[in-house]
């Protein structure tokens, strides 16, 4: 599924999965055991993780006009 968000939304929605994990983290010191809290660190930590990579793959994608491989192909002298 795919969704249009902007980037305030976006970085609103990580700040939220971080605080998420920071909170399990501490609460975590206290119930070493919990099930339900490890979990909860897990999906935060899935999701921000294909937040980021889907991000990499974004900004890659979107640089690769750029792409100055023709240039060095051209300039003879420098290679």
């Amino acid at each position: 599924m795919k969704m249009q968000m902007s980037t305030e939304d976006m970085l609103h929605i990580v700040e939220l999965l971080r605080e998420d994990m920071v909170m399990g983290e501490a609460a975590m010191e206290g119930h070493p055991f919990n099930k339900d809290i490890k979990k909860s660190i897990e999906r935060s930590r899935s999701a921000l993780l294909k937040i980021s990579s889907y991000a990499l793959l974004q900004a890659y994608n979107t640089n690769d006009d750029d792409d100055d491989t023709n240039e060095m192909e051209e300039r003879n002298r420098l290679n």
